[in-house]
């Protein structure tokens, strides 16, 4: 299978590089390496390893926020059980709020966890 590499990017497909190109204006035919070459599959793998331990920790600060939030939201969940009736709107938009946050963090958690699985394909390297 082959490579594609932009700088410092790794990709597991010409169609994703050439897309990366677009996108940050840069000019496919000059910007991308592609083949399948030993050399180029080992730069590859080395720059996948090392962006790969990068989103583990970001994949950490990302959970422990999600379980923030699932805290917030118990609390906020008991809060609107217990408060006076005039204060039912302000509890119900702050437990909105605290939905909203953890469903868009579950979401960065997602894309994430995407990427690592492509960087584990392109380095063949997992933890």
């Amino acid at each position: 299978m082959p490579y594609a590499k932009v700088g410092k990017q790794v990709f597991r497909s010409l169609h994703d590089a050439e897309t990366y190109c677009g996108e940050n204006g840069l000019d496919p035919d000059s910007a991308i390496e592609y083949g399948n070459n030993p050399d180029l599959r080992n730069q590859c793998a080395e720059i996948a390893k090392y962006q790969k331990a990068v989103l583990r920790r970001t994949e950490s600060r990302i959970l422990k926020q999600i379980e923030k939030l699932r805290a917030d939201i118990e609390r906020d969940s008991e809060r609107l059980k217990s408060c006076h009736h005039l204060d039912e709107r302000s509890c119900e938009d702050r437990l909105h709020e605290d939905v909203a946050k953890h469903t868009a963090m579950y979401d960065a958690l997602k894309i994430v966890s995407d990427m690592v699985t492509e960087l584990e394909w392109l380095s063949n390297w997992k933890d």
